[in-house]
């Protein structure tokens, strides 16, 4: 026989339930559940031990809106649509990590993956179906020339030329070696429009702080270095470069081991006039440059 339940506790039922739909604890989801299982139990209990049927109706009016609580907080953490996308998003990464000269991914990977995904929390899964493209991103571990070379030895674009890359690949200036397997979603979307937040007066180590501090908000990362060569991948195999500066004159820089806002900072972009991958640095106290702009990654899985 269930524990009898006040109004009180019912009341709290329903806050919890309404407050596990913003909150990022995923501890909250035990809430959903019990709250749910166990109202349940004590209407059924209640409805023939009280004989004042004007509760019985007050505490179904309780289990209404909880129900409804419920149903709402369950869309979001399982938003059918984004969790296919993210899955399909999954298989096509893993093909080009494939072709791309970085071997197969044990089967494994992606099962971790989508068990992470799906144990996200209802506002970061919101906050990744807010991307223009949620794409998932497969970085090995490695050198970043390690990356280039792969660029350069698997060519998808017909008549794609040598990469650009000033300085060389092998400068130190690109960082050290990544040393795990990351996956990670991130918005690879073919170019990221301009946000209100940036205005052309900053220099380009202002903009990535500001990028970063309303990243920071929503609980994401700039993107790294060596994931953003692998979404240029990714594009590329898809006949899609992201970033193609004469198509929609945008480039990405990105976040790397060793560089402050006070340096050089890396950036990727897709010359279609030239067919090739640029990797360049700018330097971080530059003017303007409204063409840059920074992605949102979450990091799913390091192994």
């Amino acid at each position: 026989m269930p524990e009898q339940l006040t109004k009180q506790d019912l009341e709290n039922f329903l806050k919890q339930v309404n407050e596990s739909e913003e909150s990022d604890d995923t501890e909250c989801r035990e809430v959903i559940d019990k709250a749910a299982s166990k109202i349940r139990a004590c209407i059924l209990f209640l409805a023939d031990t009280i004989e004042d049927k004007t509760v019985i109706h007050e505490i179904e009016g309780y289990i209404d809106a909880i129900a409804d609580a419920v149903k709402k907080a369950q869309e979001k953490l399982n938003p059918p649509k984004l969790i296919e996308s993210l899955s399909k998003s999954f298989d096509e990464m893993a093909d080009s990590y494939e072709d791309f000269g970085f071997g197969k991914l044990d089967p494994e990977i992606k099962i971790w993956t989508m068990a992470n995904i799906q144990y996200l929390s209802a506002t970061k899964l919101e906050t990744i179906n807010s991307f223009g493209k949620p794409t998932i991103i497969i970085t090995p571990p490695g050198s970043f020339k390690s990356k280039v070379d792969a660029i350069d030895h698997n060519k998808q674009i017909e008549h794609q030329c040598w990469t650009y890359c000033d300085p060389s690949p092998s400068d130190p200036l690109w960082g050290g070696e990544q040393t795990w397997l990351e996956v990670s979603v991130v918005d690879g979307i073919e170019a990221m429009p301009e946000p209100t937040f940036i205005k052309d007066n900053f220099t380009v180590g202002d903009r990535m702080k500001i990028y970063e501090n309303e990243f920071k908000k929503q609980k994401l990362n700039l993107m790294g270095l060596h994931a953003g060569a692998m979404l240029m991948m990714k594009s590329l195999k898809n006949g899609m470069p992201v970033d193609d500066l004469l198509k929609a004159n945008t480039a990405t820089y990105y976040k790397t081991k060793g560089l402050t806002y006070f340096s050089r900072i890396p950036s990727i972009l897709w010359h279609s006039k030239n067919s090739h991958v640029t990797f360049s640095m700018q330097s971080a106290k530059t003017y303007g440059c409204s063409h840059l702009r920074c992605r949102p990654s979450l990091t799913l899985l390091s192994h």
